[in-house]
């Protein structure tokens, strides 16, 4: 599962968004509550993004983030919906737009493929550039030999009709014949640089 607040839990009012996976429908939802200015906490949204082909196992999880620039949130999942394996769950990005007034989702947009199978949304990283307002998600490549590849996710469209932009993926691991495991990231907005850190699963790092 994936948690996003916005903005920052301690600066009072604001949206927390949990993106889950259903066990019991395998629906893939976006659930979002209202921190009130006294901290109180109140269910606002739960919205289903996609239905019954969620794909939570070893290639699956999924990430959120928002974007303050565009007011929406990008989603990343897995999709099974090809024959329910884990080596056919194709990837995914997702923009929905918020209703800060009330903190609900306004519209959800068509959601744009990123690889064809074998994605592994669970090893990935999703950070926001607030500067271009651009998203940079990072994973394991399980289509593209094991290696670490970045997409370039922007943000577009309208409140009522958002839209995602997908760059082509980049190896970013400089020996191919190396896999690479999980990925974190974090973004430096004082030098406009994301930084990523995997392990070299092949070289035993």
């Amino acid at each position: 599962n994936a948690i996003q607040s916005t903005p920052a839990i301690e600066a009072g009012e604001g949206t927390i968004a949990v993106f889950y996976f259903g066990l019991d429908d395998a629906n893939a939802r976006l659930r979002t509550y209202d921190i009130a200015a006294n901290g109180a906490i109140s269910e606002e949204d739960n919205k289903v993004i996609i239905s019954g082909t969620a794909y939570s196992g070893h290639h699956g999880g999924n990430k959120v983030r928002y974007s303050p620039n565009s007011n929406m949130y990008c989603l990343i999942y897995s999709d099974a919906s090809v024959d329910g394996t884990a080596s056919n769950a194709a990837g995914f990005a997702h923009m929905l737009s918020l209703n800060v007034s009330n903190h609900t989702i306004t519209a959800i947009g068509g959601r744009v493929k990123i690889e064809d199978t074998n994605f592994h949304v669970d090893r990935g990283t999703l950070v926001h550039d607030p500067d271009t307002d651009r998203l940079l998600y990072a994973s394991f490549n399980g289509a593209g030999g094991d290696d670490g590849y970045a997409w370039v996710i922007a943000p577009g469209g309208t409140a009522a009709s958002p839209t995602a932009a997908v760059g082509t993926g980049t190896r970013f691991n400089s020996n191919a014949n190396n896999n690479v495991g999980y990925v974190v990231s974090a973004y430096d907005q004082g030098n406009d640089k994301g930084m990523l850190i995997y392990a070299d699963t092949t070289a035993g790092h």
